[in-house]
């Protein structure tokens, strides 16, 4: 008797019971031998026969339906051109004026948002140089907790509606005709810090960065604002720190709106979203222009990364990602000559090269290593025509250019000659 009842108490332990609940009906069980079946008992409040508490396997199940069922309805409201936003234990649900939905750009132009966030430190903070990457992690693992309803590991049951699955594992369609071996697709999102973080913040510092939606990912911003909310402790020791505010930003005029201020938990629409089509109004600089790398860029040609950031090599690049974003995550393909406007690129010359490859060491959590990541930052002058490629060029500002863009690598800015 006494093993037995020491093999309960595990059993119970293991299961997940509090200490001092009765053992009493777990020993009946074990006498009566196992496989044995539970007698019906009846419930005084119900007057019928129930069988207690669902076990551990069902309630997880009927859990994963309920978040399933709260997904497909965040998915058939955000068509109706309104905003759901996941609850989060804790915390007040976040509201979301409606805003009416766009319609659909008929020249299939690409358009992005692009916000400024800002947190509060509230503790000292000691952070890496480049804060990229450590932002990339902290917000990608708290997105797929909020916004995905399968757990961690398992596939979703409605990857097509799935904000999570939209954003960070958007697989090309069978009949896609391009990027069809590839297993992944350009992220709709940029996340770019400055290109060089203070080393350390007191407490009640800022600490900003920017964030570039593209596409179809505009949809969800609200869920990024609750993602946001939520990651309350970034760098060493992941130090605490509080989301303040969200603006909303207009680059090519400079216009700013308050989407969200911590205060008042709401999330208010705006018009501020820039197209390609509007960056093909921008002047166009008639000598040629300077390509000032701010963060490490990689651009790869012929199968290896170029030492140099020929013109030619970094059009292609920068009209490669443009046009996946705007097959998968945009209205549609790009309706661009894309050899007459590579094949004219190459008269794009060179003039200065005053870039230098430079290297930046990340901890990767997916992979449990450190890995040394290296690429070109500095001034690049070309000089000829820009009129064809300037709108796309442009564009890439917020985009990115090359090889994990999605963390702020690739960023550059443009600087038009003088004369």
């Amino acid at each position: 008797m006494r093993c037995a009842r020491r093999r309960a108490r595990a059993d119970a332990r293991r299961r997940g019971y509090r200490r001092g609940a009765s053992l009493a009906p777990r020993l009946r069980r074990r006498r009566r031998g196992r496989g044995a079946a539970r007698p019906e008992r009846r419930d005084p409040s119900r007057g019928r026969a129930h069988r207690g508490p669902p076990s551990r396997p069902r309630a997880r199940q009927d859990r994963q339906r309920s978040q399933a069922a709260r997904c497909r309805r965040h998915a058939r409201l955000a068509g109706r051109g309104g905003h759901v936003t996941p609850s989060v234990e804790g915390r007040s649900p976040l509201v979301s004026d409606p805003a009416p939905r766009a319609p659909a750009n008929g020249n299939r132009t690409l358009a992005l948002a692009r916000y400024r966030v800002a947190f509060e430190a509230l503790e000292p903070l000691d952070l890496p140089a480049y804060l990229g990457s450590t932002l990339r992690g902290a917000f990608g693992h708290a997105f797929q907790r909020l916004c995905c309803p399968a757990p961690r590991g398992e596939a979703c049951p409605i990857p097509a509606s799935c904000p999570y699955h939209v954003v960070f594992e958007t697989a090309p369609p069978p009949d896609a005709e391009a990027l069809r071996t590839h297993e992944e697709i350009p992220r709709p999102f940029v996340i770019a810090p400055p290109p060089v973080s203070e080393p350390s913040y007191p407490a009640g510092a800022e600490v900003a960065f920017d964030l570039t939606l593209v596409g179809r990912a505009r949809e969800f911003f609200p869920h990024f604002v609750v993602t946001l909310r939520e990651v309350d402790g970034i760098g060493r020791g992941r130090r605490p720190v509080a989301l303040r505010r969200v603006d909303a930003t207009q680059p090519l005029t400079s216009e700013l709106a308050k989407v969200y201020v911590a205060e008042e938990n709401l999330v208010r629409p705006h018009d501020l979203a820039v197209t390609l089509e509007d960056c093909g109004a921008v002047p166009c600089p008639t000598r040629g222009a300077r390509v000032v790398f701010l963060t490490q860029t990689r651009l790869a040609h012929d199968g290896r990364i170029v030492q140099h950031p020929e013109f030619h090599v970094l059009f292609r690049r920068l009209l490669g990602r443009l046009s996946s974003l705007a097959r998968f995550h945009g209205d549609g393909p790009l309706d661009v000559d894309f050899r007459g406007l590579i094949s004219a690129a190459e008269d794009v010359r060179l003039i200065a090269d005053d870039t230098q490859w430079t290297a930046w060491t990340r901890y990767s959590a997916r992979q449990g290593r450190r890995m040394e990541w290296t690429g070109l930052v500095g001034r690049a002058t070309y000089e000829g025509d820009l009129t064809p490629f300037w709108p796309y060029l442009v564009f890439g500002q917020w985009t990115h250019v090359g090889k994990s863009a999605t963390f702020g690598l690739g960023g550059y800015r443009l600087e038009p000659l003088g004369g």
